[in-house]
C-alpha cells in the first residue's frame, strides 16, 4: 500500500514566477490543483512563462504602486488589485522580497 501526500508547493512556484492566487498543491508529481498538470512540466512553464508580458505588467504595476505605498505609509501594501484579481498580503510581500523592495523600509525612529 503506498500512501499519498499533498504538498503546498505555492512558495517554490512564486519563486519561478508563479503570480496567481491559488495554491499550488502537489500530489504523486501532478499539480492537483491546476488541472493534474505534470509537476516538472508546470515548473517548466513557469520559467519560460516568467518573463511574459502579463507578468511584467503586474509586476511593473506593483512595483510602483508598492514603491508610493512605502513611501507613504512605510509598509508593504496589503493588497494589489491588477485586472479584477485582488492579490492578497502573503502574494505583495512575496513580490516586493523578490524586488528588492524591502530595502526602502525605513526604520522606526522611536
Amino acid at each position: 500500500m503506498s500512501i499519498s501526500y499533498k504538498i503546498d508547493q505555492t512558495p517554490y512556484a512564486r519563486a519561478l514566477g508563479y503570480l496567481g492566487t491559488k495554491l499550488v498543491v502537489v500530489e504523486d508529481g501532478r499539480v492537483t490543483s491546476h488541472r493534474q498538470q505534470n509537476w516538472h512540466d508546470f515548473c517548466e512553464k513557469l520559467r519560460s512563462n516568467a518573463d511574459s508580458a502579463q507578468n511584467k505588467a503586474i509586476m511593473d504595476d506593483f512595483k510602483e504602486f508598492a514603491v508610493d505605498h512605502i513611501e507613504w505609509f512605510n509598509a508593504i501594501p496589503c493588497e494589489f488589485e491588477f485586472k479584477d484579481t485582488v492579490y492578497d498580503a502573503d502574494w505583495c510581500w512575496d513580490l516586493a522580497t523578490r524586488l528588492g523592495l524591502l530595502a526602502l523600509l525605513k526604520e522606526d525612529d522611536q
